[in-house]
């Protein structure tokens, strides 16, 4: 990365690499990069300069027309089937924030928006995981959207808000595709799901 540099910094957003910095933790001295939010002056990130790509996901933010077919997507994608196991849920929603695949976060924002109706139609709230979830979701797709395209990230919200909670199903095996090992079999209405491959295949229209 170089200094002065926007970089995608997993679930944080965009940011600006700042500088290298040396510094001390648990008695070892490295080089961090230094990391400030574009949309959060007051914040700073720390990434050891010798960070492994496979565990700290950072990138280039995508293209303006990158952008616009998402948009575009997003009006027309399915969510995801909902989970039931608590459990489940929240490793398969973390597994997906931190993919950097905007099309499974738009239809993961979908998914949880259409929950969230649910809930208020019969006079429940969310889980706060899910919540939370939901938040850090909307915060990644409207955070890079709003800088590539040099907009407020309120405003890149406010739009996404009409279509994302349109209620439309998926298969259970699309949202459960990549679920970590200690989830390969589950009991979920009823149905015992055994080894599930690494990806199954899609059921929904991308």
């Amino acid at each position: 990365m170089q200094i002065g540099t926007f970089v995608h910094y997993s679930t944080k957003g965009i940011c600006q690499v700042r500088e290298i910095e040396t510094m001390k933790f648990s008695s070892e001295t490295k080089d961090y990069y230094v990391l400030v939010p574009v949309f959060d002056r007051n914040s700073k990130y720390y990434v050891p300069t010798d960070y492994d790509p496979q565990r700290i996901k950072i990138r280039s933010a995508i293209a303006p027309a990158a952008v616009e077919e998402l948009m575009g997507y997003a009006k027309t994608c399915q969510p995801y089937e909902w989970v039931s196991n608590v459990h489940e849920r929240k490793a398969k929603t973390e597994e997906i924030l931190h993919s950097s695949d905007h099309k499974r976060i738009l239809r993961l924002i979908k998914t949880l928006r259409c929950h969230e109706e649910h809930q208020k139609q019969i006079g429940k709230k969310m889980y706060l995981s899910d919540a939370k979830a939901l938040r850090s979701a909307l915060h990644i797709i409207s955070d890079e959207f709003a800088f590539v395209r040099g907009e407020d990230p309120k405003t890149v919200a406010a739009y996404f808000a009409p279509f994302l909670a349109n209620k439309c199903v998926c298969k259970m095996t699309d949202f459960m595709h990549v679920l970590p090992q200690p989830f390969k079999t589950a009991q979920i209405k009823g149905l015992r799901l055994h080894k599930l491959p690494k990806r199954a295949g899609a059921h929904c229209a991308e």
